[in-house]
């Protein structure tokens, strides 16, 4: 696996307002800001608002998400649970689409 080059974690969610929330890093600096859908008016403003929250705290958990994804692939092409567990068995395609979303996060651009 490659190394990790995003902003170390943990990361923390705050919503500021109504229409942003902030994800930042360690160190305090900003990492993501999410804001509420542009198109939204009273009617719709709390469900865009609640989906602009949970936007912004999936984000903050993306570090923690990283590190259980990597912590289950072994750099032979094994997988650990498989190793300690032989109740638990993940699926080719499973094994797939974690591989998938790791290189997804560590790509570079």
């Amino acid at each position: 696996m490659s190394e990790n080059r995003h902003t170390r974690g943990p990361w923390k969610f705050v919503s500021n307002s109504w229409e942003t929330s902030t994800v930042y890093g360690l160190n305090g600096a900003a990492v993501a800001e999410c804001n509420i859908d542009p198109d939204a008016d009273e009617e719709t403003q709390h469900f865009f608002e609640e989906r602009k929250d949970a936007d912004a705290r999936l984000i903050a958990a993306a570090p923690d998400l990283l590190a259980a994804l990597q912590s289950i692939v072994l750099p032979d092409d094994t997988h650990r649970l498989d190793l300690e567990m032989t109740n638990s068995r993940i699926s080719f395609a499973e094994m797939r689409a974690i591989r998938a979303a790791i290189q997804k996060a560590v790509a570079l651009p």
